[in-house]
This record gives structure tokens, C-alpha cells and sequence, in this order.
């Protein structure tokens, strides 16, 4: 290997790290995420039981670091780095994709602000703050449901980032196959591209349910919220129902 070759060959690397990262464990992640912030749309015992279970999973701290906190440390670091480095490689890529290029790397940048600030707002209070985990599902109804001279603030910049979150995660499927060889013709890109169409849609459309139920009380989904936990030593804050959530 040429010393010419030795950044080419690292570059190479680090593209396919930087995909792998973002589909095999952070795309996990969200998918997992999604569907456990769902269950609010059984109400708060329902919320409260899964969070229950979240933390009771073994080594919880050192598997969130190891499969989250550092390939979403490495993705976004490497994919900021490659938005804004503006290489040959990266101009061939905009000629060759078009539009799509140009959404992925801007979704990517709102997808980024947006993890981060539903990080500060619930794991950054829960670390510092003492934040209960049975508190977290008052606290999401009273952060969607605020609203400023008329305008939901945080409820439309939840629904944009979430959009920015399922583009840049189906996108990037196809964009991951591609890369890795995994599509065999310009056919099966056409049909891997409108199954991660789909499935960016339905994700999209779950968490936009839960962000909707949060901030309005009303459930998109015709489904019966059971009744609220008994308050007891160590059952933590009162459960807030359908009925008696932020309207």
C-alpha cells in the first residue's frame, strides 16, 4: 500500500463504520425507543411498567454506553465532520444523488439537535436533577402540551425532528445496502427504496402518535388506557390517565 493510499484506505473504513454505526445500532435503538415511548398510549401505568422494565435490565448502564452512547458519539462526530468537509468524494456524491444527498446530510444535522435536546431534557434532568423515572411521563405532557403566543413550540419541534429522524434512518438503509453491496441490481435499489419508504412512514407515523397524545390528552389510536397505579410506598408520583392529561 502506497503511503497516497494509507487515507484512502482509512476514509474507505471509516464510511463503512460510520454507516454500520448509524443502521445496526443506532437505527436498532430507535426502533426500540419508539416502540417503548408508544406504550403511553396505554396511559401512565402502562408508560410507568415499561420504564420499569427498562431499568431493570441487567448491566442497563454499561449496554447503553456500549451500543448507544458511543456509536452515537462516533456518528455524529463523523458524519458532522462529513457534511461540512467539502471533498471531492463528497462533491461526486452530490452530482451522483442529488436531492437526496443534500437531505440526508440536512437530516442528519436536525436529526443530531433534536437527540440532543430530548437528551438534555429528560436524561441530562434524570442524571442531575433526580428526575423520577415515574415523573417522565408528567413531565413529556407538560413539555409537549407548553405553548408560546399560540404556537407549540416543543410539540412541532419534536414532530420536525422525528420527520429528520425516520428520513435519515430509511434513507440510510438504502444508502447502507448500496454501499456495502447488498443490492444486486438498480431493481432491487428501486424495491429496497420504497420498503424503507414504508418503513420511515410507520415510524414516523408511531412516534407522531405519542407526540400527539402527549401534548393533546387524546390518543390517535382508539385504544382504552387501563386504570392508574394505586399510589403506595415506592409507586412513585400518581399516574396521569387520558382522561385527566394536559388538554
Amino acid at each position: 500500500m502506497t503511503p497516497s493510499a494509507k487515507p484512502s484506505r482509512r476514509a474507505f473504513l471509516l464510511r463503512k463504520a460510520h454507516s454500520a454505526s448509524g443502521l445496526l445500532f443506532l437505527g436498532a435503538f430507535l426502533v426500540l425507543h419508539l416502540a417503548s415511548n408508544a406504550s403511553s398510549l396505554w396511559g401512565a401505568r402502562a408508560f410507568d411498567a415499561q420504564m420499569d422494565r427498562l431499568l431493570a435490565v441487567p448491566l442497563r448502564p454499561v449496554l447503553e454506553i456500549a451500543l448507544v452512547l458511543a456509536p452515537l458519539a462516533f456518528h455524529a462526530v463523523y458524519g458532522v465532520w462529513l457534511a461540512v468537509r467539502p471533498d471531492e468524494t463528497g462533491l461526486r456524491r452530490l452530482h451522483a444523488h442529488g436531492p437526496l444527498h443534500v437531505l440526508q446530510r440536512a437530516t442528519g444535522i436536525c436529526a443530531l439537535l433534536f437527540v440532543l435536546g430530548h437528551l438534555w431534557e429528560f436524561r441530562a434532568q434524570r442524571a442531575f436533577h433526580g428526575l423520577h423515572a415515574h415523573s417522565l411521563f408528567g413531565a413529556a405532557a407538560h413539555d409537549l402540551s407548553w405553548v408560546r403566543w399560540g404556537v407549540p413550540w416543543i410539540g412541532i419541534a419534536y414532530v420536525v425532528g422525528l420527520a429528520s429522524v425516520a428520513f435519515h434512518l430509511a434513507n440510510g438503509v438504502v444508502r447502507f445496502a448500496t454501499s456495502w453491496g447488498l443490492t444486486g441490481s438498480e431493481r432491487g435499489v428501486r424495491r429496497l427504496a420504497w420498503a424503507s419508504g414504508v418503513f420511515g412512514v410507520a415510524l414516523f407515523t408511531l412516534g407522531l402518535s405519542t407526540v400527539v397524545f402527549f401534548a393533546t390528552g387524546q390518543s390517535p389510536i382508539p385504544i382504552r388506557a387501563p386504570e392508574p397505579a394505586a399510589c403506595g410506598p415506592g409507586a412513585g408520583p400518581p399516574a396521569t390517565t387520558n382522561d385527566d392529561a394536559p388538554k
